[in-house]
């Protein structure tokens, strides 16, 4: 479990999780050993990792490796949220491939079934995937209506990380509608959440995007 969080804020290069100092040693290990637990916590740890840096092109293809089981059931509804809000993107950008919107409707209808069971921890997420699935369908109005919902029941239910994603998203959606002002607060509303939560690396990143934004 340590490995499942601490990958989110860990680069291979800059920084050693008891005495291993890479992925694929971590991973060796786990083939010679033949130990799911391992290995399955890897995979987690770099979707977790490749979707707080908005690398929705590796989380497609980690998903298309490795099928979802029921092994750790309770972590792949974590996995079929990161999965629906990465096919959601990648529908946006790939107009033309029909899979990637399928994918992302499927995992509105599973989170919301998720949500049905545990409001908690997958509200905020549903709501988050609905507005990502209404700014696809360019119904602008749902759409922002949702990623505010997704924020508030973030912050009420004390998930700060995906506070900070929904303001991410928000922020993204702003900027194409041409509003500039706007999306740049809710970026910036994102990295203090993610410096606040601890994702220091994730923060920066994001605040790189902002100023590259803000020179063009």
């Amino acid at each position: 479990m340590a490995l499942y969080i601490a990958v989110i804020r860990w680069r291979c290069d800059e920084q050693s999780i008891d005495g291993i100092k890479t992925r694929d040693e971590l991973t060796e290990i786990g083939r010679r050993s033949n130990n799911k637990d391992i290995l399955f916590h890897i995979c987690m740890g770099q979707m977790y990792e490749l979707f707080y840096y908005r690398d929705y092109i590796a989380i497609m293809e980690l998903c298309e490796k490795h099928p979802p089981t029921d092994y750790k059931r309770m972590y792949n509804t974590v996995r079929c949220f990161f999965e629906g809000i990465s096919a959601l993107n990648m529908a946006r950008q790939q107009p033309n491939q029909p899979k990637y919107r399928m994918i992302g409707e499927n995992s509105v209808r599973a989170v919301a079934k998720f949500k049905e069971i545990n409001k908690w921890n997958f509200e905020n997420k549903y709501l988050l995937l609905q507005a990502e699935l209404h700014h696809l369908n360019g119904d602008n109005e749902a759409a922002e209506s949702a990623y505010v919902s997704s924020i508030e029941s973030a912050r009420a239910h004390k998930l700060i990380h995906e506070e900070a994603k929904a303001y991410e998203l928000f922020g993204a959606f702003c900027l194409e509608r041409n509003r500039p002002e706007e999306g740049t607060k809710h970026l910036l509303a994102a990295v203090e959440r993610y410096e606040q939560w601890g994702a220091t690396n994730v923060a920066a990143d994001l605040m790189q995007v902002i100023g590259e934004l803000q020179i063009r």
